[in-house]
């Protein structure tokens, strides 16, 4: 396979014929796919490269606080490599970008630059100063140049039109099951492995404490089935995303996962657990055989669910 080329500034990207995709691809969703879809049957028939230009760091960073990614951009980067992309143009949004018109955007980058033959974006695909191109926009404007632009229509699943938004309230309402269905993999959290208070061990479940990146979407806090990768193999895991009441844990959300099965001294490792079902919301127990018995069902329905 030949090995995706990823470019951070325009001044990288070499002269040749493309096929452009456009759009911000926060989770590489089910949506995003259908495009990386039709531009990959586009640039086999055409024998041309198929270039993915977006933003990293998005728009929506520069201007919400509070902002996190459904992905990072290793885990983004790896799903276009598994989509069959060529090459990528990640560059930042920055104040020059936003300020940048959308018929200048569309004449300079996307045809000059980028030297595109065809174009594919998301039916509510924005651009430009204030957003305020849309994709019939830039259809308009490229169409007479020749360029022709593929505007893909919604994607649905279970009758409801996918979108970042959209998976964003499901994994804060500890909907996972239905935030994967419209990313088409599972929601993962990554990170190295850290040193807690080592409570799970005095009662005979140590767990992992993941240091997360800290621009990640948290799940809504509480308990879910998750499967635990970890060197090229992988293991159930009951993973618990809050303050941890019972043993006052402060203020501080943690997230840490039980490993079913497994006994190794892994800090300062890279653990990736994936979240398959919500078990329960967190709670606080009395003491710390309660908690021990709750984790001990919770492990068992893992296992029913996962095993």
């Amino acid at each position: 396979m030949k090995k995706m080329k990823i470019y951070k500034s325009l001044a990288e990207v070499k002269a040749a014929k493309r096929v452009v995709v456009l759009g911000n691809f926060d989770g590489v969703h089910v949506g995003h796919q259908e495009l990386l879809k039709l531009a990959r049957k586009i640039a086999d028939e055409k024998q041309y490269s198929l270039l993915v230009f977006t933003f990293y760091p998005q728009g929506q960073e520069l201007f919400i606080c509070e902002f996190a990614y459904l992905a990072t951009q290793e885990k983004k980067m790896e799903i276009f490599a598994q989509m069959g992309v060529d090459e990528v143009l990640t560059i930042p949004f920055d104040e020059r970008i936003a300020k940048v018109e959308p018929k200048a955007f569309a004449q300079e980058y996307i045809k000059q630059k980028l030297d595109a033959q065809e174009v594919v974006v998301g039916f509510n695909y924005t651009f430009g100063y204030k957003g305020e191109g849309k994709a019939e926009d830039l259809k308009n404007w490229l169409d007479g140049d020749g360029i022709k632009v593929n505007i893909v229509p919604p994607h649905t699943v279970n009758g409801e039109t996918v979108s970042s938004s959209l998976i964003r309230q499901s994994l804060l309402a500890g909907a996972c099951k239905k935030a994967n269905q419209m990313l088409g993999y599972p929601y993962s959290l990554k990170g190295e492995v850290v040193k807690g208070r080592q409570v799970g061990r005095t009662i005979g479940i140590p767990t992992a404490n993941i240091a997360v990146w800290e621009q990640k979407v948290l799940p809504h806090k509480g308990v879910y089935a998750s499967l635990v990768k970890y060197k090229d193999e992988e293991y159930l895991g009951v993973l618990n995303i809050g303050k941890r009441p019972t043993v006052n844990n402060g203020s501080d959300t943690t997230v840490e996962v039980h490993i079913l099965d497994f006994d190794e001294d892994i800090y300062g490792e890279i653990l990736e657990v994936e979240l398959f079902d919500f078990l329960r919301d967190e709670s606080k127990f009395e003491g710390l055989a309660s908690l021990k018995n709750q984790i001990n069902s919770d492990m068992q329905k893992v296992r029913e669910i996962l095993g």
